[in-house]
């Protein structure tokens, strides 16, 4: 019995290296503009099986919101988008992660 638990691997897990990773995005606007984005203020785990990614979970600061447009950084954070002042956090868990989209 101890032998063929033996074969068996564990998950690892592992904090999100926030200095070298990026949670950005891309906002069509106007059908001709394309606004980018990121959130700078993050933190998470993700899991490992033989280096195989299983799952990611983080949680971001949604006023760490940056467009390079202060102004449209605060209509963002505003009721009509992300209203932050009842949702300081946006909360991101995997469900499924389809390794072969990763090569």
């Amino acid at each position: 019995m101890c032998q063929m638990l033996s074969g068996f691997s564990q998950n690892q897990f592992y904090d999100i290296d926030v200095n070298n990773s990026d949670i950005s995005f891309k906002i069509s606007h106007m059908a001709f503009l394309t606004v980018n984005g990121n959130f700078g203020d993050f933190a998470g785990k993700i899991s490992l099986n033989d280096s195989t990614l299983i799952s990611v979970n983080c949680k971001i600061n949604v006023q760490s919101i940056n467009t390079k447009d202060k102004t449209r950084d605060e209509s963002l954070l505003d009721k009509v988008y992300l209203d932050a002042e009842n949702h300081p956090f946006i909360s991101f868990k995997s469900k499924n992660i389809d390794t072969d989209l990763a090569t």
